[in-house]
């Protein structure tokens, strides 16, 4: 959970509870609350349509995607560790991986409506 406005007070069935401030975020597991280091508003950012990424590696913002996308995105081995920042339109995901593919050593090729390949671009 990511705390948008104000502080909230989070707990679990054992009587485990945390306080979080706006822009914390945690994790509820049966188990404990995991708190999650750093700044954490951008991952509320969908809210408005956008999916704002910080140093993630480019199959989580795939995976990010992948509901927003007709289709099946294969993700070749080779590029999925590429680390990415910005900031992407979630109801346009074509034009998102376009911009990566501008920003990035990959090629993302479509074939049909229904499969975007994504590779690291071989140097020649």
């Amino acid at each position: 959970m990511v705390v948008l406005q104000h502080s909230v007070r989070v707990s679990l069935a054992d009587g485990q509870w945390a306080e979080l401030q706006q822009g914390q975020a945690a994790l509820l597991h049966n188990h404990g609350i995991e708190r999650l280091s750093g700044e954490q508003l951008q991952r509320a950012a969908w809210l408005d349509g956008r999916l704002e990424v910080l140093d993630q590696p480019l199959h989580a913002v795939v995976e990010a995607l992948r509901p927003y996308q007709r289709g099946y995105i294969r993700l070749a081995p080779a590029a999925r560790d590429l680390r990415v920042q910005g900031v992407f339109p979630l109801d346009q995901p074509q034009q998102a991986l376009s911009v990566l593919a501008e920003a990035l050593p990959i090629t993302v090729e479509r074939c049909g409506p229904w499969l975007t390949l994504i590779d690291r671009k071989t140097t020649q």
